[in-house]
């Protein structure tokens, strides 16, 4: 069963890590809404990537692609939420142009070129949060700081980390392109703990979701720190599930850092 949680009910609900931050052995954050925010403008994104097939000599309609395409992307993201398997966006893009009478393998290189544009103008809009940078600037300095992101196409997020100069803060990228399965999967958070080299002990889980990010680390028995980030609700979760602590954005954690 799952449910919305107001936030001043989980306010409420501080829990205690095992121990303060800088004493983790590996600290992973979640990406997107975490440390990092931008908005997607999938009417551009849809233009820029039919706009890149057709350069690259796909004979399709516009007004008969776009419907396809939404249509086909819905579906294969409602079977990755429900499986936790992830799905690249090639796979959307071949079972398209398939429905439009045009069979391509969703490996074929002109689909990769057009997903790359695709996300181009997604990666120009990334911004980090307030407290973001100087967060992982001390924590790097402590410890081994990861990323634990659900994405359907792993070089958009190293792309993105490179751009706002704060991979080199990070010993492991760990997208859900990469390791098959989506948070809260404990595969994902496996891979992640078996990259730093951290036991899930002596690692902690800094995310947005209670669904994802909180209730997949606590399964594999990490420490849990939920930002609420001006939330009005978490998105819907395990009733069993709450957060070790609960913050309302970066600049409190690094606030306790500095007590």
């Amino acid at each position: 069963m799952t449910y919305l949680c107001p936030l001043h009910d989980l306010r409420a609900s501080h829990g205690r890590l095992s121990k303060e931050l800088l004493d983790f052995k590996g600290i992973f954050f979640d990406l997107f809404d975490t440390l990092v925010v931008v908005e997607m403008d999938h009417a551009q994104a849809f233009d820029v990537l039919f706009s890149s097939l057709v350069a690259q000599g796909f004979d399709i309609s516009y007004d008969k692609f776009k419907p396809v395409y939404f249509s086909c992307r819905e579906e294969i993201r409602a079977e990755s939420l429900s499986t936790l398997k992830e799905q690249t966006n090639s796979i959307a893009i071949a079972e398209s142009l398939g429905q439009c009478g045009i069979h391509v393998d969703s490996s074929d290189q002109r689909l990769t070129n057009a997903v790359d544009a695709q996300f181009e103008p997604f990666i120009l809009k990334a911004r980090l949060l307030s407290g973001a940078l100087e967060l992982l600037r001390i924590c790097s300095e402590s410890t081994s700081v990861g990323i634990i992101s659900n994405f359907s196409y792993a070089p958009v997020v190293r792309r993105l980390l490179s751009r706002l100069k704060i991979d080199s803060y990070l010993e492991g990228i760990i997208v859900s392109n990469d390791v098959g399965y989506r948070k809260p999967h404990e595969r994902i958070f496996q891979v992640a703990l078996e990259t730093l080299k951290s036991s899930a002990k002596d690692s902690v889980m800094i995310g947005d979701s209670i669904a994802e990010d909180i209730a997949g680390a606590k399964a594999v028995g990490m420490g849990t720190i939920l930002v609420l980030n001006d939330k009005k609700y978490t998105r819907s979760s395990p009733s069993s599930v709450l957060p070790d602590r609960t913050i309302s954005d970066l600049s409190q954690l690094l606030a306790m850092i500095h007590w």
